[in-house]
This record gives structure tokens, sequence and C-alpha cells, in this order.
């Protein structure tokens, strides 16, 4: 009887005892957590930190770190440094700032934390995305989630290492200054100067240098001149200062700034502040450093002298003669080539008539019997 209720008890032991083995197994096997769901906007890239004022001697700059780890920052009152300054982190910080940015859940934060202190400095923090981006401001208040991330960007911000970013080029101004033709021989020359640091001329007639020359120009002539253009009270000048003497040459003098242009002609009366305008053009265009300006040929053929002609013209016709009537042009004669056959060659400024024009016009006349361009000779050394 005791070895028959021994054995009914087995079958009960053993389910029990199982039971005890799936609990014991279920309690010791360890939780699994639902994957961290990655941010809708994606992996942050970059992140700006714009630090504003405050009724005392707060810094007041703007600091953007980017995943690369190049950093730019714009520093203005009370500032470490003033101005536009960059750098390149190194690899370890790099590395930090990147894992940092992925650690914080930066877009489901509040927009704004506030202590409602005026006088307190607004932080603005800035956290690019690949589709998009998310801002919070703060005001006196600080979460922990975000003090290891201002703190990094704070020791960047005092790090040494930046390098102060050149100057962006200022195409916002222009001068020009030119001169016109009288009776006698004053030279025609075109000049303007740009606020990037460039200056173009072209020399004409009578001029100490003939065609289109460049050069630089350098921040403290730019500065003279607008200070120059300031004294002169520009803006407030008439449109027009004339003598009334007819053989005087005619200057002409434009400013433009920004938006706003204004240009000025002057016929032998120069108004009070103008004369030290005069003297720095002047000056600006005999001085040493221009470089011809070389590749214009007017689409002719390379080798072909486009400023030069050779003419044959009809037995009796008047070389001379012809040469007056494009006075315009400044025809020259240079030289006769052949006095026998009448041929001759002469000259004159393809930046009044194209070439192609003066070859039409030339070869259409009654008293030209033959016009070519002259050419360059390249002379063969055995």
């Amino acid at each position: 009887m005791k070895n028959l209720m021994f054995l009914l008890l087995l079958p009960i032991l053993a389910l029990i005892s199982c039971d005890s083995t799936k609990k014991t197994a279920a309690e010791n096997t360890p939780e699994v957590m639902p994957a961290k769901q990655e941010s809708p906007m994606g992996v942050p890239s970059a992140i700006t930190v714009k630090r504003g004022p405050c009724m005392g001697k707060c810094p007041v700059y703007t600091l953007t770190i980017n995943e690369r780890g190049a950093a730019e920052m714009t520093g203005r009152k009370y500032a470490v440094r003033e101005g536009d300054y960059s750098k390149t982190l190194s690899k370890t910080q790099i590395s930090s700032f990147n894992s940092m940015l992925k650690s914080i859940d930066f877009q489901n934060m509040k927009d704004r934390y506030d202590s409602g202190i005026l006088d307190a400095p607004t932080t603005t923090l800035i956290v690019k995305y690949p589709t998009g981006e998310k801002t919070i401001s703060l005001r006196a208040v600080l979460p922990d989630a975000l003090k290891p991330l201002l703190e990094m960007t704070d020791n960047v911000y005092k790090s040494e290492g930046w390098t102060a970013a050149a100057p962006p080029m200022d195409n916002t101004k222009a001068w020009t200054f030119a001169t016109g033709p009288c009776l006698g021989k004053c030279p025609v020359v075109n000049l303007q100067i740009n606020s990037d640091g460039t200056a173009m001329m072209q020399g004409k007639r009578y001029a100490a240098k003939q065609g289109k020359y460049e050069k630089g120009v350098t921040r403290a002539q730019l500065d003279e001149l607008t200070r120059l253009f300031d004294s002169a009270k520009w803006w407030d000048m008439k449109n027009r200062y004339d003598s009334g003497i007819a053989d005087a040459p005619q200057t002409t003098v434009s400013y433009r700034a920004g938006d706003m242009i204004k240009e000025v002609s002057f016929r032998a009366e120069t108004p009070e502040g103008v004369q030290p305008i005069f003297d720095f053009f002047q000056n600006f265009v005999q001085s040493e450093g221009w470089v011809p300006v070389r590749g214009n040929n007017y689409g002719l053929p390379k080798g072909t002298i486009a400023s030069e002609i050779i003419l044959r013209l009809k037995d009796g016709a008047d070389i001379d003669a012809l040469v007056g009537e494009y006075v315009k042009q400044e025809m020259k004669l240079v030289k006769t080539v052949a006095a026998g056959q009448n041929m001759h060659l002469v000259s004159y400024n393809p930046e009044l008539s194209s070439p192609q024009e003066m070859m039409t016009w030339l070869s259409a006349r009654e008293d030209v019997q033959l016009a070519d361009f002259n050419r360059e000779v390249n002379i063969r050394e055995d």
C-alpha cells in the first residue's frame, strides 16, 4: 500500500518540479528592452549655440560645430575674441561631439526653458538634422541633459587655435573716372576702381598708356577714396558743373555705393572738395604696376593685327585725304609701303569701330583697290 501511494505521488511531484523549473527559467531570462527609436528627423549633424546679451558684461557670440569637427565662431560684445573665426577640432573632440549629439533626445525636449529673470542672458541651441532643425531657448534654466553639451561648446569657445576669417570681398562700391578730348592733346582715359580691390584702365588718344590695363588696389587706397567722396558730400552735388569754355575737356566721375549711384560731369569748373578726388585719380592713372590686358583680337585669326590695315589705292587716290575722313576712328598713316603701287599701312582704334566695320567701309570705297589686315611675321632661324 505504501508502495502504491509512492507511485501515485511521482507524477504529481514531476509536474510540480517541471512548473518550478519553468518559473525559475522565466525569472532568470533577462527582459528584452525595445530598441531605441531613431529620431524621425535623423541623426544630428550640427549644433549652433547663440549667447545673448544681458544688463552686465555677458559675452555675446555664435558658435557652430558640425559632425566633421569644423567650428565657426562670430564674437561680438564682451566675447573672448571679436570677429569671425574658424578652427578644426581634434579627432577626440569630434568623436565626443558626435556621441553626445546622438545620445541626446533633443527633438523631444521643450522649445523653451525660462526662469522669468529678465536680466539673465538667453542661450539659444539649434540642432540641425537631415530633414530639419530643432531650436531650444534657455534663460537661467539648464536641463541636466544639456549640461554636458553646453560644457563642451563652452570649452571650444574658450579654446586657443582659432584662425581669423578673411574679410569678405566688398563688391558694393565702384568709382569711375573718364577724361574726354579737347582741341589740343588732352589724354583720353577711362578708369574704374572696384571695392573688391581691382582696377581697369583704358588709355585712348594721347594717353601715356594706350590700350587696356589692370592692377590691384590696396585697402588703404579704397578707404581713402571713400573718405574723399564723403568729404566732398558727393550725394548732394549737382549733376553737371560747366564753365562754358568749349575747348576745355570734360571729366566725368561716378560713385556707386550699394544701390545708389551718382554721376557728375565737370568742364573747367571744380567745386570745393572735388580737386582732391581729381588728384587721387590722376595719380592713380600715372602710378606704376599696370599690366596689359591680353586676349582680345576681335574674332580675327591668330597673328592678325586688328588695329592695322594695308591699303592699295587706285592711281591718283590720295592717302592723306582718305585718312582725314576717319578722324573719329583715330586713323593714322603709319608708313607708305610701296609708293609706286600707292600702297600704305594705316592704323586706327578698334575700340571705336570694330575691325569688321572698318574692313567693310574701306573695301567698299571706289578709291581703294585692295584692303587687308596687317599680320605678324615670324622669322624662322635655320
